[in-house]
């Protein structure tokens, strides 16, 4: 710490600086928390194949939605469905 005093100035002008100092916030979107994914963003979080995703999409087995010619799924139905234990989600109507 005296090595850096002596080097950028005395303490009297760190102290200024410090209590001047602005202490900010950054705020970054982490692909993660995407309320909505597409089948290619889905596959990549779940770490399959897009064929893979779009195969369970179709047969009902994975809740999403088709949007024209597009999935788009909520990634909390998701990671809900994730959660959910097999037997409890053919239940549910999520597997055939």
């Amino acid at each position: 710490m005296a090595g850096l005093v002596a080097r950028y100035g005395d303490l009297e002008n760190l102290r200024a600086l410090r209590e001047d100092a602005v202490v900010g916030r950054a705020a970054f979107r982490n692909d993660e928390t995407r309320e909505v994914m597409t089948a290619e963003q889905l596959a990549e979080f779940l770490q399959v194949d897009v064929k893979t995703v779009r195969g369970l999409a179709a047969r009902g087995e994975l809740p999403g939605k088709r949007v024209g010619r597009h999935w788009r799924f909520s990634r909390t139905a998701v990671l809900d469905w994730l959660a959910t234990p097999e037997r409890q989600r053919r239940a549910a109507g999520f597997d055939s």
